[in-house]
């Protein structure tokens, strides 16, 4: 199943199970709606988590998820890696591109010249970097 990262699990917060999340997407009222699935990876297991509530504090998202209802109960989540999986996402809806809306593509110069066929989508610390077979 395809994926997008949507953010990380800092650190437990409070007592009350509920965990501080950095942020990695631009809608995350949405992404992290109450109901909505989510599923995390952490040391390549995955967990699949329900959004029980959702406030926002310093720049940070912070949830509470079905099932962990204190902080010892959140703790083996903590470094995980938080995905939305591609079918909850209305791309018709959003502005932009997601990296797996531009593979399989053709890429063309400025001139329209045929460079190839995007491969991969590569993030770095600048900007994507688009592969393309030739």
């Amino acid at each position: 199943m395809e994926k997008l990262k949507i953010g990380t699990i800092v650190r437990g917060f409070g007592i009350k199970g509920e965990v501080k999340i950095k942020i990695l997407t631009d809608l995350p009222e949405d992404r992290f709606k109450v109901n909505r699935k989510l599923i995390a990876i952490l040391d390549g297991k995955e967990k699949n988590l329900t959004v029980l509530s959702l406030r926002f504090h310093q720049n940070h998202a912070l949830v509470t998820f079905e099932g962990y209802p204190d902080l010892s109960a959140v703790e083996p989540l903590v470094r995980s890696d938080l995905y939305l999986p591609i079918t909850e996402i209305d791309v018709e809806k959003e502005e932009g591109f997601y990296p797996f809306q531009l593979v399989g593509l053709t890429a063309v110069d400025p001139e329209s010249n045929v460079l190839g066929v995007v491969s991969e989508v590569l993030p770095t610390n600048a900007n994507d970097v688009l592969r393309i077979k030739t």
